[in-house]
């Protein structure tokens, strides 16, 4: 990947060369690390700011209110997880976080709840649950794209409310496409 990477660089520095922009390209080159951090702090702010609502919605018990809800569709969509693994709750948290918009704080509860059901399985490889996990995950049915309208706005994109319903919409959409792809898959690999 590395040589890769050197030969991407290097073509697009004598293409650039090549052109006559030697000034607008080093300039550039000068400019990217304040960009870079500029950038960053901005979606750092993003990370900060909904994982205090995260953090909220757990220690107010929303949370747990919520993964009493979402209890029987977990235990539909994951048959072979134990009922007592501590996984489901982590599952239910990022599922809950994608659902209000809050994708970038559920990662943690992501990654923990891989780390469980890797555990449990006592396997280096992925389970058909985990797998599951991450395809609805990264499919993720959301409300509210608080994640999507809060880069868009740290770019200086006009914010149009009226794209919300297309968000939901598709997210549903996408959600229900891989619940199906991985039930088709299922019933494929039992016979």
């Amino acid at each position: 990947m590395s040589k890769i990477w050197v030969i991407l660089v290097s073509f697009c520095l004598i293409y650039g060369l090549s052109r006559g922009n030697s000034e607008a390209m080093i300039l550039g080159l000068f400019d990217v690390p304040n960009k870079t951090l500029e950038f960053l702090l901005r979606i750092g702010g993003i990370i900060i700011f909904y994982n205090g609502l995260l953090q909220i919605a757990v220690e107010s018990g929303l949370i747990s209110a919520l993964t009493k809800v979402f209890k029987r569709l977990i235990g539909k969509l994951f048959p072979s997880l134990p009922k007592t693994s501590p996984a489901r709750e982590h599952i239910c948290l990022s599922l809950v976080a994608n659902l209000l918009g809050l994708g970038v704080a559920g990662t943690p509860s992501t990654i923990r709840a891989l780390q469980i059901m890797q555990k449990e399985s006592k396997t280096e490889t992925l389970t058909t649950e985990m797998i599951k996990f991450l395809l609805l995950n990264i499919t993720s049915f959301t409300l509210f794209p608080g994640t999507a309208l809060s880069v868009r706005k740290i770019f200086f994109s006009k914010i149009n409310l009226e794209l919300i319903p297309y968000f939901i919409l598709t997210s549903f959409a996408l959600t229900v496409f891989a619940i199906l792809i991985l039930k088709f898959t299922e019933r494929k690999n039992v016979r």
